[in-house]
């Protein structure tokens, strides 16, 4: 007959094979491979894990190693990064307060946590960042003439981006039954 410490040694010994996940059985996705954003404004990195793996840590880089910077994890985090869903399967991320250095490709990573390890990684979501509304409105003007913005409520707003001193601003044409503001802006 066994000894409890022959089958107590046997269960753990099932318990460490377990653990041994084969990493094709894991697939991390990061279903965007393109996500834009604007300057001061927010983006959300998606990223799933299907199948089975063990336990352990998942982390956000953005790069590759060598050089890669962490991002976040629920252990180590950053004020502008946090996680959205609250699942072990779900690890999308948002970035507030979108910065010019933030443009990039981010990786979602799998560790495993006995022994510690990188795991597999996810294929990656390059950030791009784009100006923001204002900015891209004033660069699709290639001339210096006043803009006609029609609104709900009837209203009219002009303004003429008035770049170069020796060319003076030009005055909106007024419309019968319409109320406008005008406004002259020198860079």
């Amino acid at each position: 007959m066994f000894s409890l410490s022959f089958w107590a040694s046997s269960l753990l010994t099932v318990l460490h094979i377990c653990e041994c996940v084969d990493t094709q059985s894991l697939i991390i996705e990061q279903p965007l491979n393109l996500v834009t954003a604007v300057i001061g404004g927010s983006a959300i990195l998606p990223c799933r894990l299907k199948g089975i793996f063990p336990a352990g840590p998942v982390k956000w880089f953005k790069g590759t190693k060598p050089d890669r910077q962490f991002i976040f994890s629920d252990k180590e985090s950053s004020p502008r990064v946090h996680k959205i869903n609250n699942t072990n399967s779900v690890w999308d991320i948002c970035i507030h307060n979108i910065t010019i250095q933030d443009e990039g490709t981010y990786y979602c990573v799998k560790f495993r946590k006995d022994p510690y390890g990188e795991l597999q990684s996810g294929s990656g979501t390059f950030l791009s960042i784009g100006p923001s509304p204002c900015l891209a409105r004033l660069k699709a003007s290639k001339t210096n003439q006043s803009q006609k913005e029609p609104s709900k409520n009837k209203e009219i707003v002009y303004a003429d981006l008035h770049l170069r001193k020796d060319h003076p601003p030009r005055s909106p044409v007024p419309e019968p039954g319409l109320r406008s503001e005008y406004a002259t802006i020198h860079i």
